[in-house]
């Protein structure tokens, strides 16, 4: 009876290896995004293009549930304009406007904790959703010259100026297609909602982060 417990348990535990085996999925992902820094205040913000890569692993609960998380670099962009007002002179006696464009770069890394809802038969359609918690690793002013060249001036920016961390919301969907036994090819469209108001000082400035991402990537299962 001894022999017969101990045999079932290392059976048990060879089964649980293995099914623990099929349940990993690592893949590495990127593409486009298009981002903006939304605010209630502005009323027409402007949207800007850049990229986002990432490494990503993927645990299979079962055949139609599971759980994506990952670290990627999100690299984001906003553009606006500043002004400045001239006062009445003797030959101008009204206030003059002047406008010039301004631009923030924003470089994040990213870890998002996403619960996957997966069907089909052989290409699969899904749904995913779940928070997202980012931390700020760089951050550059873009300003114009408003007088003299017009040139460009591209400059660090401190930190601190920024909020070290963004968190939000994160929901997409798309396609797993097999390529190989062991290759499959992921295609996904992704909405970041941020929560976090990421310029000091927060009451002055209620900006916050929102961008689409246009995700193509590669996964390889582990093996079946």
């Amino acid at each position: 009876m001894k022999k017969v417990l101990i045999l079932s348990t290392l059976l048990f535990l060879s089964l649980q290896m293995k099914a623990q085996k099929n349940q990993w999925e690592l893949g590495i992902e990127g593409g486009p995004n298009c981002d903006l820094l939304f605010s209630l205040v502005e009323q027409n913000p402007i949207p800007d293009f850049n990229y986002i890569c990432a490494i990503t692993t993927e645990y299979k609960i079962d055949s139609i549930f599971s759980i994506k998380t990952g670290l990627s670099f999100e690299k984001m962009n906003f553009s606006g304009f500043g002004g400045y007002e001239v006062p009445p002179v003797l030959d101008q006696p009204t206030w003059n406007s002047f406008s010039y464009p301004v631009g923030i770069d924003l470089n994040y890394l990213v870890v998002p904790v996403l619960t996957k809802f997966e069907w089909g038969d052989n290409a699969k359609f899904f749904v995913n959703g779940g928070p997202y918690f980012a931390y700020l690793a760089e951050a550059h002013y873009l300003v114009a010259d408003p007088v003299g060249s017009g040139g460009m001036h591209y400059f660090n920016s401190r930190i601190s100026n920024f909020k070290p961390y963004d968190m939000g919301a994160s929901a997409g969907f798309g396609f797993d297609i097999p390529l190989l036994k062991k290759l499959i090819l992921d295609w996904e469209l992704r909405f970041n909602f941020g929560l976090t108001r990421i310029i000091y000082p927060a009451d002055n400035a209620p900006y916050n982060n929102q961008s689409a991402n246009f995700i193509l990537g590669l996964k390889y299962a582990l093996i079946k």
